[in-house]
This record gives C-alpha cells, sequence and structure tokens, in this order.
C-alpha cells in the first residue's frame, strides 16, 4: 500500500495513542475491582474462595506443627554431618586419595566429591 500524505503518522501520535490505549486498560481493570472484591472477599464469595481450608488443611495444620521439631532436628543434623565430612572427620581424611580409579566409576566418584 503506497504511503500518502494523509496516512503518515507522526511518533507523537503513535506514543499517543498509546498512552491513551494504557490508560484506558488500567481505567478498566481499576473498574472491575469492587466486583472482585465482593465476589472473593464478601460472604458468600469468601465462603467458596476457602471452602477448600476448611477441610484437610485443618487437619494438617496440627500435624505439621508436631512434624516442625522434627524438622529442624534433621535440619541440624544434616549441617552437623556435612561438617563434619568437609574437614575430613569422618572414615580419615580420603579427600586426596582416588578410590575410584577403574573402569567409568571415576565420573561417579568425581559427582560424588564435587556434591561433598
Amino acid at each position: 500500500m503506497p504511503e500518502t500524505q494523509d496516512q503518515t503518522v507522526s511518533e507523537a501520535q503513535v506514543e499517543q495513542a498509546i498512552r491513551l490505549a494504557v490508560e484506558r486498560y488500567f481505567d478498566d481493570c481499576r473498574a472491575r475491582i469492587p466486583a472482585f472484591i465482593d465476589r472473593h472477599f464478601h460472604y458468600p464469595g469468601a465462603i467458596s474462595t476457602n471452602r477448600m481450608a476448611l477441610g484437610w488443611d485443618m487437619l494438617r495444620a496440627p500435624i505439621n506443627l508436631l512434624w516442625a521439631p522434627v524438622y529442624a532436628l534433621a535440619c541440624v543434623l544434616k549441617w552437623l554431618v556435612l561438617q563434619r565430612i568437609s574437614t575430613g572427620a569422618f572414615i580419615g581424611n580420603n579427600r586426596g586419595r582416588n578410590a575410584c580409579r577403574h573402569g567409568g566409576t571415576g565420573r561417579v566418584c568425581g559427582c560424588v566429591r564435587h556434591d561433598l
């Protein structure tokens, strides 16, 4: 399509059109907020939104509280074990020795050594 004098659009006009489109979009979004709040956070919407939480989650919460100390203890033990391994305190100090010299196990040992 050949360009004529009437079809030429300046950069300022393009920026103004984009700015107006963005303003209209966000004005539309802001206009939908009250209906969204009524639908999801007022009665009866809040009950339907939280229906799942009133079921199994109410039973899981006390169980999670009971498991929290066990999990914390496991994390502390893991940290202590990793500290002892990194200092070479377990099974002598084998960091310098290559126990896996044969076949394709060298790659596996390299990965294990890297993780430790």
